[in-house]
């Protein structure tokens, strides 16, 4: 009986680093002297204290698998490295290595990912929930993290990643289904946003809210504020799987979704945060879209560059 193979191994390309080594590979075998900047390996031998190490942990029996953190000595190293050499204070316990650096930019972007969606989930201040305020440190910490990652993301991708066949089949609807959540919202912000819907918007008795006219509006706005700024965080984290396991165009659901979720923060922010005893209604929409519709224009044009 023949083996089943998925079709979409034949659609699977090599890496591009590994492409352009293939071709290095060939050209040492025929004669030429070559830097190999492909694969970020030095033009010389490892230091000799370094294979002396080497050979003294397989005679020691260092063979196994270690913590998937590293090894604590290692750690601690780095941490005494960090702070004699750098001035970075910091614990063992708090260093994390990787095989590579694409590994690391991975596990820093999926864990502010997981921060970005905890923050929209128990920051935003539900009518039975109690709001913390310290909730803000964190959540500007992951935009900024998540801005620069996007960055690298792209161009990282772009240069190395994998892209092959046609698009794949569920991208687009992906894409559009996020896109519409986006527009949805930002309509809807621009319908509601008013003095009189900001000041019930964070009234923390129930009851009250309930006797209001603008009592399903607002109920139906947060549940989607909050449950989408919860959820794009994991599309876009299965955006950056994606990429990085089967086609680099997965990036673009990616950019797209963590926009999203970026807009969702920064309207639940400014809800919390604007006096509406000063404003008017033509005072609060302008204040606010000047600042979402950068960041929306900017994840636009990330995920047409992430597509291409």
């Amino acid at each position: 009986m023949a083996a089943k193979i998925a079709a979409r191994m034949d659609r699977m390309a090599p890496s591009g680093i590994r492409k352009v080594n293939e071709k290095a590979l060939a050209m040492e075998r025929a004669g030429e002297k070559v830097l190999h900047f492909e694969i970020g390996r030095p033009d010389f031998d490892t230091p000799e204290y370094i294979k002396k190490a080497a050979c003294q942990a397989l005679s020691e029996g260092k063979v196994h698998y270690t913590s998937n953190f590293g090894l604590m000595e290692l750690r601690q190293a780095i941490a005494d490295k960090l702070k004699r050499e750098n001035n970075i204070d910091c614990k063992a316990t708090e260093v994390l290595v990787t095989v590579g650096l694409s590994e690391a930019v991975f596990a820093v972007l999926a864990f502010e990912l997981f921060l970005l969606a905890k923050w929209a989930w128990t920051g935003m201040p539900f009518v039975w929930f109690t709001w913390d305020y310290s909730a803000f440190g964190e959540s500007w910490r992951s935009i900024v993290v998540l801005a620069a990652g996007l960055v690298l993301s792209l161009y990282w991708f772009r240069r190395h990643g994998q892209k092959s066949g046609p698009m794949p089949k569920w991208l687009l609807p992906a894409l559009a289904a996020v896109l519409a959540f986006a527009l949805v919202m930002m309509g809807l912000t621009w319908h509601q946003f008013g003095p009189k819907f900001l000041a019930l918007f964070s009234e923390m008795n129930y009851e009250t809210l309930m006797g209001t006219s603008l009592a399903w509006q607002i109920t139906l706005y947060r549940e989607l504020l909050i449950d989408g700024g919860t959820v794009c965080p994991f599309i876009a984290l299965a955006g950056l799987i994606l990429a990085k396991c089967y086609d680099r165009r997965w990036l673009a659901l990616y950019t797209l979704a963590l926009t999203a979720a970026a807009l969702c923060l920064l309207v639940e922010l400014h809800l919390l945060s604007m006096d509406v005893s000063i404003l008017d209604l033509y005072e609060i929409r302008p204040f606010l879209f000047a600042r979402l519709l950068p960041i929306g224009a900017a994840g636009l044009i990330g995920t047409g560059v992430a597509l291409c």
